[in-house]
């Protein structure tokens, strides 16, 4: 009898202590802030889950990827025939800024890439394909790529082959190319498929 009396006023002490908690002062709190917006209508922003790109290389020769925001990322190397590299969304640290992914054919030379570039926001990605970078010859312009989307109701594919690409950059001042996802949407970048 004495344990379960003892267990009791032990019980008691930690709810009294639990309940004066910040935590609990923090809870109730969220939850007013909760109330609050679903009175009024505002939500306040919420990140979506990043979605990624997978950029798959279907050439014979290698890839070379190099993930460049405010500085350059290390060089990373895709096997041929099905060397894949997955990246999530990320922010840029450079508030007007974006990420490019670029990616260079057969040898790593960075000044002559085909480039998938983004901006994230919390709750879309803004993303283009580049060829401003490469040199005529290119493996990527003697052959396919295409931009697949998981959804292609909400964000369009971008299918290139050697003679016919209207869905990138080709220029600076192209302002076509430039298309609005939902950040969670998820890109296979097929090189050479």
């Amino acid at each position: 009898m004495k344990f379960i009396h003892d267990f009791i006023i032990f019980l008691l002490a930690f709810l009294s202590l639990a309940l004066a908690s910040p935590l609990a002062d923090h809870n109730s709190a969220v939850a007013e802030l909760i109330d609050a917006e679903i009175k009024t209508g505002e939500v306040s922003s919420i990140e979506a889950a990043p979605g990624a790109v997978t950029i798959i290389n279907h050439l014979r020769v290698p890839v070379y990827l190099w993930s460049v925001d405010t500085k350059q990322g290390p060089m990373i190397t895709l096997e041929p025939m099905w060397g894949a590299h997955k990246e999530s969304y990320r922010f840029s640290p450079n508030p007007n800024g974006g990420v490019s992914i670029k990616i260079a054919a057969g040898t790593p030379d960075i000044n002559n890439v085909l480039q998938f570039e983004y901006t994230r926001t919390n709750d879309k990605i803004f993303r283009d394909m580049s060829t401003i970078n490469l040199r005529p010859g290119s493996e990527f312009v003697r052959n396919t790529y295409a931009l697949i989307p998981d959804d292609e109701s909400n964000c369009p594919m971008v299918e290139c082959s050697s003679d016919d690409c209207p869905g990138v950059y080709h220029k600076p001042n192209d302002d076509h190319a430039t298309y609005g996802c939902p950040v969670g949407v998820n890109m296979n970048l097929m090189l050479g498929y």
